[in-house]
């Protein structure tokens, strides 16, 4: 389980800092998993910092800190951070897909297809960029291209449980509830509860506008430390839970470190 295997991967990464302390490639790594299983961001910038300051032209490390400042809601100083990481590796597709997320959270839409229209260039049939296209086309309101966007990316990753959950949302998004719940049953009769993220099951809920359902997924996602629970204050996905009167608290809960 994600958890379990994190707590192995961070005793490993602090065991091996130990050994050699100027490894910035572990340093960031382990900035990932303070932030997105721990939940301690002080400490994950603190294992950032640490691993640029010792690598300043470790493209890597500049993404990651990148995508984590997105998802903590420092839009600036994640821009910063992703821009030069793209200065430093141009193709490193996974910088152009936090710079996608980005432009999306500034509401930036044009941009954000600016990004897409380059990444296709270098990844031409690639399931993300079928499901950020999806993304975007799900906040500007076209939700018919939205579907045609995540079909495709069921295409290009057959059977991939994020994929069908993503179309499924889509789908909620769209006013139609009965293939959406029939999609997901199918999910769910498939993998089981345990590999379909309760984050995910949440967007999807949200989408189909069932709020009980989302917050209680959301809240189930942050006590089983699902990495995907990062992402909720930037989510555009959940941006119909931020008049509901649970919202606060569940960023709250977020917030809070976990007992390690």
């Amino acid at each position: 389980e994600p958890q379990a295997a994190a707590e192995h991967a961070a005793e490993a990464l602090r065991q091996a800092l130990a050994l050699e302390p100027d490894q910035a490639q572990a340093h960031a790594l382990l900035g990932a998993i303070e932030h997105s299983f721990e939940h301690d961001w002080p400490a994950a910038r603190r294992s950032f910092e640490r691993a640029i300051a010792i690598d300043p032209g470790l493209a890597f490390a500049r993404s990651a800190f990148g995508r984590h400042l997105l998802f903590h809601g420092d839009l600036v100083e994640a821009e910063q951070q992703l821009a030069l990481a793209r200065q430093l590796d141009p193709q490193y597709v996974n910088t152009r897909m936090h710079m996608v997320n980005l432009r999306i959270a500034q509401r930036r839409f044009g941009d954000a297809q600016a990004e897409l229209d380059a990444m296709r260039d270098i990844a031409p049939a690639s399931m993300p960029v079928a499901g950020l296209e999806g993304l975007l086309a799900l906040v500007r309101g076209e939700v018919q291209q939205a579907l045609a966007h995540y079909r495709r990316a069921c295409e290009l990753a057959p059977g991939h449980p994020a994929c069908e959950a993503s179309l499924a949302a889509a789908l909620g998004a769209a006013g139609r509830i009965d293939e959406a719940d029939a999609l997901m049953a199918g999910l769910l009769q498939a993998h089981g509860a345990q590999v379909l993220s309760p984050y995910v099951r949440g967007i999807v809920a949200a989408r189909c506008g069932r709020r009980d359902e989302a917050v209680a997924h959301l809240q189930r996602s942050i006590e089983l430390g699902d990495p995907n629970a990062i992402m909720m204050p930037a989510d555009p996905s959940l941006a119909t839970l931020h008049d509901d009167a649970r919202w606060p608290a569940l960023l709250e809960a977020l917030a809070r470190p976990r007992p390690g």
